[in-house]
C-alpha cells in the first residue's frame, strides 16, 4: 500500500482561517467564471452541473458579483437561468499567445486569462465545476490561496487573490518558459515550485495561503474517486474544513455531466447531497443540457476540451494511469471537530462525528 500525504505544513501553516471582520478582507468578494473560449464548446454545451456551480457560488461565497468572462455566449435551459445570477462580461481577445510563446489548447488559453483577469480585478476564479459550498470568507485576509491538487502541484480551479497579488505576477511571469506540449506545467507544477523558493518563507512574507488538497480538491480527479463520489453514500463534504470540491465535468466519465435536477433529488450519494442544498424548488427535470451537444457532434467526438480546467483531468488520468493501480490514501493532518472517518469505500463508514479531535483520513481507492 503506497501513502500519500498531499500536505505540506511548511506552506499551509501560514493559513489563518479564522473569520476576519469585512474591513480586514484583501479580496473583494467577486466571483469569476470564463466559459465558451471557442464557438462549438468543444461540444459540451452550458450543462447542469455549469448552472449548479453558478448558483452554489452565489449561495455560498454571497459575492458582491458574479463575473462571467465568455467569448461565446452558450445557450440552453442552465444558461438561462445562470444569467440571472451573473453579470456577462465579453472577452474580445482570447489569449493566443503569452511572452511570444504560441498558445494552441484552449485550457491554456484560459489559464492565462484567469492570472490576468484577476491581477486586475482581484477576486475568487472558479472553474466551471468547482462546486463551493460554505464562505470563503476566513480565507479573503490573505493575497493569495491556492490548494493543493496533489503532491505534485497546485490547482488553479480554485484561486482566491487580491487585485495585483505579487504572486500571481511571479507565475505570470512564469510563463516565459511555456511550452504548449508540457500539458499542466505552468497550471499546477509551477505555482508550487514559485511557491516553495526561500523555504516558503518568501511568499508567507507576502500573504501567501496553501490549503491542503482536502479544502478545495479531494477527492481527486482519479477515476475511482469520482466514482466512489457519486456511487457511495459515505463521503461527506459538510466536515467542518472542506471550502469546496472540484467536480472534474470532463474526467468523469459523463456521470458529472449527466446530472439532472431529478436524478439529485431522487439519489442519495455524496455527489447529490452536495449539490442539494443549492437546488431551487422551481428547479426540475431530467434534463443535463447534453441533448444541445448535438449539435456539434463531430467537436463531441474529438473531445476537444472546453474551457478553463476541462479536459486537464482527462489527460493527467492518462499520464499517471499506473498511479491508479496502487492503493491510495490521501490524509490531511489537521484536526478539527467535526470530521469524516472515512476509512474506506465500501467500509460503510464515512459519518460525521463531532467533538472529537483528531486527524482525517480520506477514501481509499484501489
Amino acid at each position: 500500500m503506497e501513502h500519500l500525504d498531499f500536505t505540506d505544513p511548511s506552506l499551509w501553516d501560514n493559513c489563518s482561517t479564522s473569520s476576519p471582520s469585512p474591513a480586514r478582507f484583501r479580496v473583494p468578494k467577486l466571483v469569476h467564471f470564463i466559459f465558451g473560449l471557442q464557438p462549438d464548446f468543444g461540444g459540451y454545451p452550458f450543462l447542469f452541473v455549469h448552472y449548479m456551480a453558478v448558483k452554489a457560488a452565489h449561495d455560498a461565497v454571497r459575492p458582491d458579483a458574479i463575473w462571467m468572462h465568455y467569448k461565446h455566449e452558450p445557450a440552453g435551459e442552465w444558461w438561462e437561468r445562470a444569467k440571472r445570477l451573473v453579470v456577462l462580461k465579453k472577452i474580445e481577445d482570447v489569449p493566443t499567445e503569452v511572452f511570444g510563446k504560441r498558445i494552441t489548447n484552449v485550457s491554456h488559453m484560459a489559464d492565462v486569462l484567469r492570472l490576468r483577469i484577476l491581477l486586475e480585478h482581484g477576486g475568487i476564479y472558479l472553474d466551471s465545476d468547482v462546486i463551493v459550498y460554505r464562505s470563503l470568507d476566513p480565507l479573503l485576509h490573505h493575497t493569495t490561496v491556492l490548494g493543493f491538487e496533489d503532491d505534485d502541484g497546485l490547482c488553479n480551479g480554485l484561486i482566491v487573490a487580491a487585485p495585483n497579488a505579487t504572486f500571481l505576477r511571479a507565475w505570470l511571469d512564469a510563463y516565459r518558459s511555456f511550452h504548449r506540449d508540457r500539458w499542466n506545467e505552468h497550471s499546477v507544477v509551477v505555482p508550487l515550485r514559485i511557491a516553495r523558493e526561500d523555504d516558503g518563507m518568501r511568499w508567507k512574507r507576502e500573504g501567501l495561503c496553501v490549503m491542503p488538497r482536502v479544502s478545495f480538491f479531494y477527492p481527486s480527479w482519479m477515476k475511482t474517486h469520482v466514482e466512489f463520489v457519486h456511487k457511495a453514500d459515505e463521503y461527506v463534504f459538510d466536515n467542518g474544513y472542506q471550502y469546496a470540491y472540484h467536480a472534474y465535468n470532463h474526467g468523469s466519465g459523463r456521470l458529472t455531466q449527466e446530472l439532472t435536477p431529478d436524478y439529485v433529488r431522487s439519489h442519495n450519494s455524496s455527489i447529490t447531497r452536495l449539490l442539494r442544498p443549492f437546488l431551487d424548488a422551481d428547479v426540475v427535470g431530467n434534463r443535463s443540457g447534453l441533448e444541445l451537444a448535438a449539435a456539434a457532434p463531430a467537436a463531441a467526438a474529438e473531445g476537444v476540451p472546453q474551457g478553463p480546467g476541462q479536459g486537464r483531468a482527462k489527460a493527467a488520468a492518462t499520464m499517471t494511469m499506473t498511479r491508479t493501480k496502487t492503493r491510495v490514501i490521501a490524509k490531511a493532518t489537521m484536526t478539527t471537530t467535526a470530521l469524516v472517518d472515512g476509512e474506506g469505500a465500501g467500509a460503510g463508514r464515512g459519518r460525521r462525528r463531532r467533538g472529537q479531535r483528531r486527524g482525517v483520513e480520506g477514501l481509499v481507492v484501489g
